[in-house]
This record gives C-alpha cells, structure tokens and sequence, in this order.
C-alpha cells in the first residue's frame, strides 16, 4: 500500500466507518437517495469538524465583564493561533481546523556507512489515531511499535493501525514488514520523539513521547497550561447541553452519568455566574458507577474550585435513588455508542445488535433518571452518537413509557431555550420516529448539515407526577 496523502485521501473516502448493517440501519430512517445519504456520511465522519471549540472560565470564579476577551488573549498567547470568542455562546472560544494537508511518505533515513534505509515510524492505535486528528500529542502509552534506532529527537512518521494487529512494542524494520501486509494502516502525522524508544515501552511510562509537527487535520494542541483561565476542550453541542439544563444558583442538580466532568463543572460554572455575586445555595450531585472516574473528577472539582457547588459521589445510574431525594434539574448524559465523534478511523466494532443493546441500557437509565425528577422539574437527555436507536427511538419510549395514564408520571417534550439560534446549529428530529411537534422539539446535530459539528443529540422535559 501507498502512504502519500493524495492516495490516503482516496483509502479515506473508502474506509469503513460502519459496518453494512448499520449504515443501511440509518439509511432507513432517513428519506431521499439512501446511497448517497451512505456515500456523505461516510465521507463527512472522516473528516474533522472545521472548528475546534474550547470552553472558558475563570479561575477566581468571579465572571468581570470582560473575563472573555482576557481569556482569548491568554489562549492566543499560549497557542500562537487566532482565537475567535463565538458570536452566541460567550464561554466558548473557537479555533479553526485546517486541512486536509499533505503530508508525503513516511519517513526513511539512509545510512551514510551502508547505504541502506530504514523507516523512521512509530505506530498508533485507532483511538490515538483519532486523538491525534483532532489536535493531540502522542502519549507513550499510545504508542504500539515504532522503528528500530529511532532516537530522541528524530522526526518520525505516525502510522494508525486501524484494526489492531500490531503488539505492543514490536520492531518496525522497514515499510516491507509483514506486518503491514496483515491490516490497514493510515499515515496520520509526522512529529518529533520527546523520549527515546526504550523510554516510551518501559513499564509504566508516562508523558507525551512524539510532539506533532504536521498532520492531515491541524489545529492546536490541548497540552496546554493556563495561569489564570481554564480551558476546556469541548464540542459546541456538548456545551449547549449546560445551557439546555437552564441551570439556577438555587437549585438542587444531579447529573447521572457525570465522568469525565465536563458538563457537571459547566453546569456549576453558570450556577456562579448567574448568581451574580451572592452564594450559590444549590448543589450540583454528579455520579458515576466507577469510583476510580468518581475520584478523577473530584480532582477537577478541586482544581477547578467548585468543592462548594458540587459533590462527586459513586452511584450507579441503573439503581434505585435509596435516598429518595429529587431534584429540580436531572441530566442524562448517557453511555453511548459514540457514533458522532469525528474524525474517526471507523466504528465497524458496533453492530446492529450492539446498538440495539446500548440503547436498552440507557433505557434502564432513563427509567430510574425519570423518579429522580421533582414534580416540576427538567430533565435533559444526550448522547453523542447519531444512532436513531439512541436517539429519538429513545425520546418516542419515554413518552409513551410516561405518559401520565394509569397512575404513571408524565413527561412533556419542551422547545428549547438556548442563548443562540440554534435552528443554525441542529436539524430537527428524525420525522420517521417522532410527529412534527415532537421533532421540532429535540436538537439532533447532524455533520451533514454543519460541517463544524460532531454528531449529537439532546431533548429536554418537564415531568408532571400522577395525580
């Protein structure tokens, strides 16, 4: 196989990113020309979003009138690109992805006493891969194999091995190896090793090991410290699911399936802001089953300074609420198969049975999210993935499952309101699965109609108790 960029360009467009199955699965739920509905979303799921969007606030918790623009100039200064403060979400900063750029052969090196050549190649996972498109440095557990004699220093190539053949520190001769005859590997980056390659496979190694200097899609790297803003590497629509919560400095939140944080500190976040000043009496109860990310996220609670707003606690959202607490704002931020995130070198590990079995755990999810609500409040779904399984198959359950007839709670689809239009961002539901009103009500961010965004889903509810 080739690795020039015009030839990968051409693998790209063919790689896989379904399996058959469930590219037709989605193909039925939509209207029009099936086949060229499968041939763009191919095409657009393997390329990266044209924006990269970072989320802002400041460390001292007090929102001036101006924290904003002195946070884009501190992320300019740190990145060296422009920063732009988006025009409607006034938290968010955004940076633009270039690309695709060519970025040649991989490397080889021909040595002056042999006159022999030798690849300067280290080797990926998929989800490095992925990582790497979308901005990041390599760390040293990411790495799998890598070229006999790279040295610290050296200027390498950074090949993806897209269906996991290669063990872990195995010894790349040349581009002839067998190895590469065994599975598929894309040509992603060129960078420069940080750490040499007995370094990067001893036991326990930490830290980046390759620092990217070209790749197919560029734009900043998130390896970045700021001395007086945070910043967040966040999706737009991820961040609007905050705003969808509608969160108020008095009110009692829990967020169901919170790791790794991000929405949880956003939520917490607006509550400061909105409080203008004065104490936050809420309290933002964010969860998860694992204790290891439960106390990951306690780290980020406490960098961030928000110990006073939020609690991060195990509980396993499938469970019964043993404490019979409810809350006025409940998010529902579920486990997902996370077919939106792009780009991606492929999802063909999902099948259609898989995603029939996701959606029924997030299901047992919802079913316990839903008694967790107040007589009153608000609870929000999403999901990043575009599986119609996982999203409005899943809105149409809960009104039916709610629907306030014999003796049970009722839940109400409710439009959204949100500091945007954001009828320029998100498409309405899918009309194969939800009636006209229903549809207009839920935010399903589509790739094929804005090219800055992942795919995404949210809706937001009211519940009504039984009478």
């Amino acid at each position: 196989m080739s690795y020039c960029y015009n030839k990968i360009m051409q693998k790209r467009l063919n790689l896989r990113v379904f399996t058959d199955e469930v590219l037709h699965l989605f193909a039925r739920y939509h209207s029009g020309d099936k086949e060229t509905y499968i041939k763009n979303l191919n095409d657009v799921m393997t390329s990266a979003p044209t924006l990269s969007t970072i989320r802002a606030s400041p460390k001292s918790n007090i929102y001036k009138t101006n924290w904003i623009q002195e946070a884009r100039n501190e992320l300019e200064k740190l990145v060296g690109k422009i920063v732009t403060i988006h025009d409607e979400i006034l938290d968010c900063l955004t940076v633009p992805v270039t690309g695709p750029h060519d970025i040649g052969e991989p490397l080889q090196k021909c040595n002056t006493f042999s006159h022999k050549t030798h690849c300067l190649v280290v080797i990926v996972g998929k989800g490095c891969g992925e990582a790497i498109l979308r901005g990041s440095h390599i760390f040293a557990p990411g790495v799998l194999g890598a070229s006999l004699g790279v040295r610290h220093g050296d200027t390498v190539s950074v090949v993806v091995d897209i269906n996991g053949v290669t063990k872990r520190g195995v010894k790349v001769r040349s581009l002839e190896d067998e190895l590469f005859s065994t599975g598929s590997f894309i040509h992603v980056a060129n960078g420069t090793l940080t750490m040499s390659r007995d370094e990067i496979f001893a036991q326990h190694a930490r830290g980046i090991a390759i620092e990217l200097t070209k790749c197919i899609f560029e734009t900043i790297s998130f390896q970045f410290l700021s001395p007086t803003f945070h910043f967040f590497p966040q999706n737009l629509p991820s961040m609007m699911v905050a705003y969808l919560l509608d969160p108020q400095p008095s009110d009692i939140i829990i967020d169901v399936c919170a790791s790794p944080g991000g929405k949880s500190t956003h939520i917490a976040s607006l509550m400061i802001e909105r409080a203008n000043g004065a104490p936050v009496t809420g309290k933002v109860t964010s969860c998860d089953r694992s204790k290891n990310k439960v106390d990951k996220m306690q780290e980020l609670v406490t960098s961030l300074g928000l110990e006073h707003v939020i609690d991060c606690i195990v509980r396993d959202g499938t469970k019964d609420n043993k404490q019979s607490v409810v809350y006025d704002r409940v998010l529902c931020d579920v486990p997902c198969s996370g077919l939106g995130q792009r780009p991606s070198l492929g999802h063909t590990d999902y099948s259609l049975t898989t995603l029939e079995q996701t959606a029924h755990y997030q299901r047992k999810i919802l079913k316990k999210a839903v008694c967790l609500v107040k007589n009153g409040g608000v609870l929000v779904y999403s999901t990043c993935t575009i599986s119609p399984l996982e999203n409005e198959e899943n809105v149409k359950w809960l009104l039916t499952e709610f629907n306030g007839e014999n003796g049970k709670e009722k839940l109400e689809l409710v439009t959204p309101s949100l500091p945007c239009d954001y009828t320029k961002y998100s498409s309405p539901g899918l009309l194969s699965v939800l009636n006209e009103d229903q549809a207009a009500k839920v935010l399903r961010f589509d790739p094929l109609r804005d090219y800055h965004s992942i795919g995404f889903f949210a809706a937001k509810f009211t519940k009504t108790n039984a009478q």
